[in-house]
């Protein structure tokens, strides 16, 4: 399961961001600073992060388009699991994640979802199609703010891909936020 998290929120409770911007955090020279802050919101950093740009609601409910990290949770993260932070969805997948299917079930249950397996079988579960909607839904998908915010999107998009250009390596894998760390501190040996 995936784990986001919004940069405005990052930006509003971790003291070593006071002072900086959505844009700043995009930079490779804050990946290590980065990484610590998302491990402690339950991202497993030894997996790819992806930085997003989207419209979306931050964790004080304002809704608007910005920047977020998007990831795997970290199973192993007791502490994470354990906060508020932490939903049952959090939870469940971190117990299928390592193989704990009693605990996944059982708290599947009692979100009343039925067994993760039967929703993984369902044909297009969750998928809506653009004629099922009500004429009101329907409406939401023109609307006139539809054009604004893919905009907002394509350039704050654009900005990510000109600060992070080299965010996948040669055969086109995303790179771990802090690669270039790593890449320095472990020297190839040569013959």
């Amino acid at each position: 399961m995936s784990v986001v998290m919004s940069f405005r929120d990052l930006l509003s409770v971790v003291p070593e961001f006071q002072g900086k911007t959505e844009i700043d955090l995009l930079h490779p020279k804050m990946d290590l600073t980065m990484r610590e802050c998302l491990a402690q919101v339950g991202f497993d950093v030894n997996e790819p992060i992806d930085y997003v740009a989207n419209n979306h609601r931050d964790l004080k409910g304002n809704v608007g388009v910005g920047f977020r990290a998007v990831g795997v949770i970290d199973p192993y993260n007791r502490e994470f699991l354990n906060s508020r932070l932490a939903d049952n969805f959090h939870r469940m997948s971190a117990a299928g994640r390592v193989g704990d299917y009693s605990l996944a079930y059982e708290l599947s249950k009692l979100m009343c979802i039925g067994s993760p397996m039967r929703m993984m079988e369902d044909d297009g579960a969750g998928c809506v199609e653009p004629e099922d909607l009500t004429d009101i839904q329907q409406q939401w998908w023109v609307n006139d703010q539809f054009e604004m915010i893919s905009a907002q999107m394509a350039a704050l998009t654009d900005i990510l891909y000109d600060i992070r250009q080299d965010a996948y390596d040669e055969y086109g894998k995303k790179k771990p936020l802090g690669w270039e760390h790593f890449e320095s501190s472990n020297p190839v040996m040569v013959d």
